[in-house]
This record gives structure tokens, C-alpha cells and sequence, in this order.
């Protein structure tokens, strides 16, 4: 989506799976999912770190699959998790000006006190 090599030094600080314009398209994917009907699932890094984990929920995710040492930490913050404040506080970060909704994010969790460290 970025057409940036992520592990690449030089261009990696382009590549930010959180920002609006990703999550929009995830949004989408996931609304098409609705009305079809499919199951929208999500595997890989992405899924494995509780922020992001966080985002595919609130835009409609209903599975996550991820390596098994992500596994704690991302089913620590699902129990913690309301997605009643979750789906409205994402639906408008997609619609932001903004490079990143890391931060809102982030936030958003420490407020709702759900745990978002990232495994080691």
C-alpha cells in the first residue's frame, strides 16, 4: 500500500500501518466484508501488537491471527477492551488530517486503561 520497503532504513519512517489513509482502506475492506457477508480477519504484525490489534478491532475485525508470543499481550487488551467507545473514536480517526493515529490512539488507550505495551 505504501510502496516502501519497511525494513529499509532510508524510507522506513514512511511506512506507518496506522495512519488514516491505511485505516480508511481498512475500513473499507472490513464495510464490503458487512455487507457481503464475510468474515473479516487479520493475520500477521500488524494483528501481533495490541495498538494495531486495537485499530483492526474498532474497524470491524472479528479475527486476529498472529504468532503466538503476540498472543498474551494482544489478549490482555481485548479484555480490557470497550469497543462500545472503541468503534466511534476509530471511525474518526480515519477521517483525520493527520500522518499517524498512533498517538490518538495510544491515548485513547491509557484513558480506557487498556494495555497496549508491545511484546518484546
Amino acid at each position: 500500500m505504501f510502496a516502501a520497503d519497511r525494513t529499509n532504513p532510508f524510507v522506513a519512517r514512511r511506512y506507518d500501518s496506522l495512519s488514516p489513509a491505511v485505516l480508511r482502506v481498512i475500513k473499507h475492506i472490513a464495510r464490503a466484508g458487512t455487507v457481503n457477508p464475510a468474515r473479516i480477519s487479520f493475520c500477521g504484525e500488524m494483528a501481533g501488537r495490541p495498538l494495531e490489534a486495537m485499530a483492526l478491532i474498532g474497524l470491524g475485525a472479528v479475527s486476529l491471527s498472529m504468532q503466538a508470543a503476540n498472543v498474551g499481550p494482544v489478549k490482555q487488551m481485548i479484555r480490557m477492551l470497550d469497543t462500545r467507545a472503541l468503534f466511534p473514536f476509530v471511525e474518526n480517526l480515519c477521517e483525520t488530517a493527520t500522518a499517524s493515529a498512533r498517538a490518538p490512539l495510544a491515548q485513547f488507550a491509557a484513558e480506557q486503561g487498556v494495555p497496549i505495551e508491545r511484546p518484546a
